[in-house]
């Protein structure tokens, strides 16, 4: 239906966003939530600067490029875009 396919005033449609919910849900929410849970589980509970700066940097570092990368991807190919 023409519905899913009309464009708003910045060229989303109905699918764009649907496909980035899915995405943002499920990599940026449920990943997100066993990427935490590795690092406290890895470097312990947060207890002052030093802990709280370190996983920041791992976060920074290690999952950010991650989840990127596969919201980009998990959206191109949900709305069946290429990549060219």
């Amino acid at each position: 239906p023409e519905a899913f396919t009309a464009k708003d005033e910045f060229g989303a449609t109905i699918v764009h966003l649907a496909a980035m919910v899915l995405a943002g849900v499920t990599i940026s929410g449920a990943g997100g939530a066993v990427w935490l849970r590795h690092l406290e589980g890895r470097l312990g509970p947060t207890d002052g600067a030093p802990s709280v700066l370190r996983k920041s940097v791992l976060d920074y570092v290690c999952w950010a490029p991650v989840v990127n990368a596969a919201n980009l991807c998990l959206v191109s190919l949900l709305t069946a875009r290429s990549y060219s």
